[in-house]
């Protein structure tokens, strides 16, 4: 007898088939059998912090980000602050030229140079893990002290050397000025983002449901030093002007900022070096800052940052970007001890 014959083509029965798949009726008083669960029917129940929507990110970066809320909009919706071409240009500008910073490398190759052992140091510190979302509020001691530079900064700093998520959000009548200084970027750990402050904690529980998405939650709250997120904040950055003014202005807001829940080892002092009537009061400053026991790290003059564009580490000058390193230093060990 020869090998079984393969039929050419499918030999179901069609109807054994369907007759299978129909629905059966259930005798009376039988209980009714259980109904699949659809793709919008979730099963079981879902914890209310978890995101509901992911975006891309590089190898090894949490996929995640923070649910998705009405009080809480992507930069991508609103309109940054315009700017003039002049101004586009002049942000596109290195703050040192091209034939100084050749100078700077050729100096450092035959003479002692800190700035390496700094920024490896800095960097270290930046990259210590934190088990829970950690809270950064930046607040300016008077205005025009550079509080949303300083907030950009800090985030850049920590989206670059950290491998989890960063957000760093602004208060939706910010005018524009956190979109305008972030400018677009491609950073997948990298989000920027409006909070809306018109509620009765003014924006307050929406910063905390970002931290809990994100590592690193860095707030900007311009001159609001009462705002109720101040008291949920694990470090706080205090932005004054490097000039005469800037001692007063900060005694004044440190004891804004205890009354307002914030602890006092928790603050950091950034003195901005504006430009403007620095010359004469830059070392009295730092002076009377450092004998009231506050950790100071001076933000020197910066043509780039001065130009009032999007930041851009890679065209900062040295000093700047150092500064900047000791900065978000300064704020992960704070936002750690908390």
């Amino acid at each position: 007898m020869g090998p079984a014959r393969v039929p050419d083509g499918p030999s179901w029965d069609v109807g054994a088939l369907s007759r299978m798949n129909a629905p059966t009726e259930a005798p009376p008083g039988a209980p009714a059998p259980p109904q699949r669960a659809t793709a919008a029917e979730p099963v079981g129940p879902r914890r209310p912090w978890l995101p509901v929507w992911s975006d891309v990110a590089g190898p090894g970066l949490s996929r995640t980000r923070a649910p998705a809320s009405a009080e809480v909009v992507d930069l991508a919706a609103t309109r940054p602050r315009t700017r003039s071409a002049e101004q586009r240009r002049a942000s596109r500008r290195p703050a040192v030229a091209g034939w100084r910073r050749s100078l700077t490398h050729l100096r450092s190759l035959v003479g002692s140079d800190e700035t390496p052992h700094d920024l490896l140091a800095a960097a270290t510190a930046v990259q210590q893990p934190v088990t829970t979302g950690r809270r950064v509020v930046v607040v300016g001691a008077h205005g025009g002290a550079g509080v949303t530079t300083v907030a950009v900064l800090v985030t850049r700093v920590l989206a670059a050397l950290r491998s989890d998520q960063v957000v760093v959000a602004a208060l939706l009548n910010d005018g524009g000025a956190l979109g305008g200084r972030l400018g677009p970027t491609q950073v997948p750990n990298l989000r920027g983002v409006h909070v809306r402050g018109d509620g009765a904690d003014r924006g307050a529980g929406a910063v905390e449901n970002l931290s809990r998405a994100h590592a690193f939650t860095v707030l900007d709250l311009a001159g609001e030093v009462d705002h109720p997120a101040v008291g949920l904040a694990h470090a706080v950055v205090l932005v004054t002007s490097l000039d005469e003014s800037g001692a007063p202005s900060v005694a004044d807001v440190a004891g804004e900022l205890r009354a307002a829940g914030a602890d006092p080892r928790a603050v950091v002092v950034v003195a901005v070096d504006t430009g403007r009537g620095t010359a004469t009061g830059t070392g009295a400053t730092r002076t009377v800052l450092r004998e009231g026991g506050a950790t100071v790290v001076a933000l020197p003059g910066d043509r780039h940052l001065a130009a009032g564009g999007a930041v851009t580490p890679a065209l900062l000058a040295e000093p700047t970007y150092v500064a900047a390193h000791r900065v978000a230093a300064e704020v992960v060990r704070r936002a750690r001890e908390a």
